[in-house]
């Protein structure tokens, strides 16, 4: 492509994100990285306004512009899609979407060698920092109630999804079905079950759910901060949520039944007949692939909001896959910028001699 041609990036903003009260800061902080590294590519940005609950609308484009997408999924070979992560502030970006449909959730096996040869000494130091500071602030995607709860020795621990949430229709089977399977399964073993309602969960289904399996032998129905109660787990059982991600952080053993971008860190079962067996240790996570699965995932596949060189990393690999060149006509206009930025240093420099 000529180097005279402007290259076209159309970039979503995503205003509800950008004015949220709770996290709007990082997500205004990552457009600020997206803006600066289009900048520094000399690129043409077309603004396009993004509302919310448009994940799945086709993405329009022509085959020599590149998308830059928020919060969406599908297809698309010229889209590069960014959504918050489990673990802020680091964002997914990924041609496809996130979590199971994303492409790491869809074809896992292509990432594998990647993440195997991460250095497991970086991992391990990393992750330990990482939990360490996430224990201390307390912090989750949601606020957790730093509540005192009798918790006992040996327990499951069943993280619930909101029911409407549009990963949950990954889910092989339907996760009140799991948690009635795991709750028979406590009486019977001796273990407990401990779950823990989504706070954003209203559905009149999971309140009858919960009200039904309390008042069983050795269920209890939690509130407390998920930290706690993850970390004296001996098991982390859910579908796809992110606090099975942070279970992973918390390097305790995790059993998934949904597709997820991190079901490869899991013992991922496909049935719920699967599900009792996986509890109990079967298809377990080898612990040091799962530290540096963590690792790889946060710091190659995802991106900090903050950190331009990344986010510029991940757009220029973009634009390479288009075979796109990322010095447009823009390219005038900088060298114009250049030659006045110079001059006028060398003004100032001058004045100051003066004085």
């Amino acid at each position: 492509m000529s180097g005279d041609r402007d290259v076209d990036v159309i970039l979503e903003v995503p205003v509800t994100w950008l004015g949220n009260a709770a996290d709007g800061d990082r997500h205004r902080q990552l457009s600020a990285s997206i803006l600066i590294a289009l900048a520094h590519l000399g690129v043409t940005v077309r603004p396009v306004q993004l509302q919310f609950g448009a994940d799945r609308a086709p993405r329009l484009a022509r085959p020599d512009q590149l998308v830059i997408s928020y919060h969406s999924l599908g297809a698309g070979d010229n889209v590069l899609r960014f959504k918050e992560s489990y673990v802020p502030p680091y964002y997914t970006v990924d041609p496809l979407g996130y979590s199971g449909y994303s492409e790491l959730g869809q074809s896992p096996e292509t990432f594998v060698s990647e993440v195997e040869r991460f250095d497991l000494i970086r991992a391990v130091e990393f992750v330990s920092d990482l939990r360490e500071r996430m224990i201390e602030g307390n912090a989750s995607k949601y606020r957790q109630d730093d509540v005192e709860e009798w918790l006992p020795e040996d327990y499951v621990f069943f993280p619930l999804q909101t029911v409407e949430d549009t990963v949950a229709e990954l889910a092989r089977f339907d996760q009140l079905d799991a948690l009635h399977a795991v709750a028979a399964h406590a009486g019977q073993s001796g273990r407990w079950l401990l779950v823990k309602r989504h706070p954003q969960c209203s559905s009149p289904r999971v309140t009858a759910a919960l009200e039904e399996i309390g008042a069983l032998e050795r269920v209890q129905v939690v509130t407390g901060s998920i930290h706690r109660l993850i970390a004296g787990a001996d098991v982390v059982v859910g579908c796809n949520s992110g606090v099975l991600f942070e279970a992973l952080i918390h390097g305790v053993p995790v059993v998934s039944f949904g597709r997820s971008d991190f079901a490869m860190a899991t013992a991922e079962v496909e049935t719920l007949a699967d599900l009792l067996g996986a509890i109990e240790g079967r298809g377990r996570a080898d612990a040091g692939f799962v530290q540096k699965f963590v690792a790889w995932y946060l710091l190659d596949y995802c991106v900090a909001a903050g950190d331009l060189d990344a986010v510029q990393r991940k757009i220029e690999g973009a634009l390479a896959t288009l075979d796109i060149k990322s010095d447009g006509g823009s390219a005038a206009q900088l060298r114009l910028f250049d030659r006045a930025a110079s001059a006028e240093r060398l003004r100032r420099g001058r004045a100051l001699r003066r004085t």
